[in-house]
């Protein structure tokens, strides 16, 4: 898919993207430089279903990939380097992929960055509000806490919800089968 030059590299990287799922976006910009922070902030936008644009700097880019990666390793988003210009990039892919993609080839680290994270599927949207390291987390210390401590040191270390954590937390002791075991 080719972008479409725009007033903005905002409008130019979601022409580019092709997210077909969201209606709405958001514009974050530039997350903090602080990797506490920044994981803050990206864990809650891993819970926002629509559309959200970031920007980062090419010096950054590697760090934010690691976060993304940890945060939301199932989420699809679209890179966009250099847009409109000679040497523009637009990759799709999971947020888990991004930094091999990245590393595999030192030219990919420069230039200007676009992220749009594509929007959670509906159904994604719905019936999940934990992310998935929330989820990894959660199994982890079901198997060797009671569910009680496992869910509010979940809870404590992911920012997920402690509702929806302790009803997956029941399904994961009663051996209930998940979406990924189907």
């Amino acid at each position: 898919m080719l972008p479409l030059p725009g007033p903005s590299s905002v409008t130019t990287a979601l022409s580019a993207a092709g997210d077909t799922q969201g209606e709405d976006f958001r514009f974050v910009g530039f997350l903090s430089s602080k990797a506490v922070e920044r994981t803050a902030q990206l864990r809650e936008l891993a819970t926002r279903p629509e559309t959200t644009v970031l920007f980062e700097a090419p010096h950054r880019i590697a760090a934010l990939a690691g976060a993304l990666a940890e945060v939301m390793p199932a989420r699809s988003l679209s890179l966009c380097r250099e847009l409109t210009k000679q040497f523009e990039h637009v990759e799709t892919l999971d947020a888990e992929a991004l930094p091999g993609w990245l590393a595999a080839d030192p030219h990919r680290l420069r230039g200007e960055f676009v992220l749009v994270l594509h929007a959670l599927p509906a159904a994604a949207a719905e019936d999940s509000p934990m992310i998935a390291s929330a989820e990894r987390l959660l199994r982890t210390l079901v198997a060797a806490l009671p569910l009680k401590q496992a869910v509010a040191l979940t809870a404590e270390a992911t920012g997920a919800p402690r509702n929806a954590l302790y009803e997956r937390a029941l399904q994961l002791r009663s051996g209930a089968p998940t979406e990924d075991d189907a």
